[in-house]
């Protein structure tokens, strides 16, 4: 009973340090696979247009950053436009 009260009492305690442990898993895991042997470069790919350039961009930036690129994209986009519907009344 006493434990049970203790994590009850203290839950941010116990939330901060299993994500500190999920980012330190995290983080370890990215250094270790930056670690491992590249590939052989292949030849330049050749854009020559949208979709192609879409597809060598896919290719060569990782998908966190063009998720991320869009996040804020849409963020702005959201925020502008919400802004612009009502605005302030200074």
């Amino acid at each position: 009973m006493m434990l049970n009260l203790y994590v009850q009492q203290h839950q941010w305690i116990v939330a901060t340090l299993l994500v500190g442990v999920a980012l330190v898993l995290l983080f370890w895991l990215t250094y270790s696979a930056l670690w491992l042997p590249r590939e052989e470069a292949t030849e330049r790919p050749e854009v020559k247009d949208v979709t192609s350039f879409i597809r060598t961009l896919v290719g060569v930036v990782p998908l966190v950053l063009i998720l991320l690129a869009m996040a804020g994209a849409s963020f702005t986009i959201v925020t502008l436009v919400a802004t612009s519907c009502k605005p302030p009344t200074w």
